[in-house]
């Protein structure tokens, strides 16, 4: 086991049973893409002629078709699904800050923050170390970065790009309603992943 994988675990311990199972889930996940390619039988492969001549004449394969192929070849795997952003946010206040990691690659995170009058601890600042971009969904929230003397009001279609490094805080969230938050992190090429530090 590597020093990097040793830290992922040891951070993971840190967390909450939820978020544990929720980032091992994303971690299977990437480990599945990596294994090799189920091989096609002759059977299960057109030719590329066919297939071609097929979409020339408007003919492709139904959605039960695409079903029937994923719970062959794909039994564990489902396609994907759709979602929404809005989808079960809390309809009180919570203790604390809500992160769902909607996408996970090694060089970039996508994430969904939802809170509920959060803000930094007094005196702490994020100071990490990838590109962060974020836009504010629903509610408002107080941004500051370091070296700016007033903190910007974000409200919903609000984005901006934090450089990595760019040390800032948030300073207030909607105390009477979820503040949804859509956050992309972008590890440097010379970084291995976005997976071993915290988020946001």
């Amino acid at each position: 086991m590597t020093d990097l994988v040793e830290l992922v675990i040891a951070r993971l311990r840190e967390l909450p049973p939820d978020a544990q199972d929720e980032i091992a889930g994303a971690m299977l996940a990437l480990v599945d893409a990596a294994s090799e390619p189920v091989a096609l039988s002759p059977e299960d492969r057109p030719s590329p002629a066919e297939s071609l001549e097929q979409a020339a004449r408007g003919e492709f394969a139904s959605d039960e078709d695409i079903e029937a192929i994923w719970a062959n070849h794909a039994p564990d795997r489902q396609p994907p699904s759709t979602a929404s952003l809005f989808a079960g946010l809390p309809a009180t206040a919570e203790a604390d800050e809500r992160i769902d990691i909607l996408m996970q690659a090694p060089q970039a995170r996508i994430e969904r923050i939802v809170s509920t009058g959060q803000a930094s601890p007094p005196g702490f600042w994020y100071d990490q170390p990838w590109d962060e971009w974020v836009v504010l969904l629903a509610g408002c929230a107080g941004l500051r970065l370091d070296g700016e003397t007033e903190s910007r009001r974000l409200g919903p279609g609000d984005h901006l790009t934090i450089p990595a490094h760019r040390r800032h805080r948030v300073e207030w969230t909607s105390p009477d309603r979820a503040t949804v938050w859509l956050a992309v992190h972008l590890a440097p090429v010379d970084q291995p992943s976005t997976a071993t530090d915290s988020p946001s």
